[in-house]
């Protein structure tokens, strides 16, 4: 039986899609007679300060005014839907029984330096699920931590053309064994996708192997070669020399006192996103409810929204492949954006640093004069003004 949590996501989902189909539904009518129509009847209606009724309109606006009742009831609705999914998702997190927290506890100080790896990995993890405090973990962690330096791992990966066995410390790091297996199938480690056999993808870098529960009994994985995005290396190469070009900015803007230089705002990737995925479904490249589910993964975290927009991308060059760039007009238009954006941080970055580099030079010459200004005094036997070194008085 589903808990709570499973229920809310399953409704929250539902909602998404029927908001999705609403409004892919009402955009599809844009421009057409029957629209324009019903957009006069209704601006006629609000200017006699009159509710919409669907009587109120004439029979061809009526299927117009169905869609139009539909977006907002579907509107309201995927909005509920969401606020309980994540109401169900927060208390889900905070309702650690208290009977689940001391069995956690009491496993913790089980623990020995002879219990083995993978008790312990599964008592640690029970132990952070469960709410147990940091500081009762820490101890427990780094014998662990002890334990996994000392033991090596022979982990199979298999692709298309092969498998290949490595040995490694089980302590070894994601990203580190990710780069090793790039490293030896010669593939970018950026586009290197490391899968276990039950699905679970290693997407965080920063975890340790052991943390997705890569161990003696379970260490076989399965690497595919992501297919290269231009268009997302291209926003990453952009926004990496915008970051660089902003983080130069920021030291000469200190320095002239002037207000921190605005970063591109998020939401012009999320309407990115938002509008790939719309104009696919709009196009018929991809189904509506599929379009609807990653932007469900998107809306809950589950998605990155760069993984999301390759999918889209991935999924239309599928269903038109007679076309090079099906959504290519809608990336060209977020494009075009991000480049100017670009453009724009590198002059800035030109422009202040000349004006900082010229408020520098003048500080300079200020301390220079202050030091030399130090090293010399009055002659208190001159008869007028006159002034002698430090060194020779």
């Amino acid at each position: 039986m589903a808990g709570p949590t499973e229920v809310a996501r399953s409704n929250a989902l539902e909602a998404c899609t029927r908001d999705f189909s609403a409004r892919i539904a009402w955009k599809s009518q844009e421009g057409s007679a029957a629209r324009r129509r019903f957009d006069d009847e209704l601006l006629e209606l609000r200017f006699n300060r009159r509710s919409a009724d669907k009587n109120d309109f004439t029979i061809e606006s009526q299927q117009i005014f169905d869609l139009w009742h539909e977006c907002g009831a579907a509107s309201h609705a995927h909005k509920t839907a969401t606020h309980e999914h994540d109401a169900a998702r927060q208390q889900a997190a905070h309702a650690a029984p208290l009977h689940e927290l001391l069995r956690a506890k009491h496993h913790l100080k089980k623990m020995t330096g002879n219990t083995p790896c993978s008790e312990m990995i599964d008592a640690i993890r029970s132990a952070q699920i469960a709410g147990v405090p940091q500081k009762d973990i820490s101890g427990p962690q780094k014998m662990l931590e002890d334990l996994l330096r000392r033991k090596m791992l022979r982990v199979s990966v298999s692709t298309f053309s092969g498998t290949h066995v490595f040995e490694i410390m089980m302590s070894e790091g994601v990203g580190e064994f990710r780069q090793t297996v790039a490293g030896k199938l010669a593939w970018s480690t950026k586009h290197t996708k490391l899968v276990h056999l039950d699905g679970t993808e290693l997407k965080d870098d920063s975890k340790k192997l052991h943390e997705y529960r890569i161990r003696d009994e379970r260490c076989e994985l399965v690497a595919v070669q992501q297919q290269k995005d231009e268009v997302e290396d291209m926003i990453e190469g952009s926004l990496q020399t915008s970051a660089q070009a902003a983080a130069d900015i920021a030291l000469d803007m200190v320095l002239l006192r002037l207000p921190a230089t605005a970063a591109l705002p998020e939401k012009v990737l999320g309407e990115w996103t938002m509008q790939l995925i719309e104009e696919a479904a709009c196009r018929s490249l991809v189904e509506v409810s599929d379009a609807a589910r990653l932007i469900f993964q998107v809306q809950t975290g589950e998605l990155a929204e760069t993984e999301a927009r390759t999918q889209i991308r991935a999924l239309a060059r599928a269903a038109a492949p007679e076309v090079a760039h099906p959504l290519g007009d809608v990336d060209a238009k977020f494009t075009s954006e991000v480049k100017a954006f670009e453009t724009d941080m590198l002059d800035r970055q030109e422009q202040m640093s000349k004006r900082a580099k010229k408020i520098r030079v003048e500080q300079e010459y200020a301390q220079q004069c202050s030091k030399d200004l130090r090293s010399w005094r009055n002659d208190p036997n001159a008869t007028q003004a006159r002034a002698i070194p430090l060194s020779l008085s």
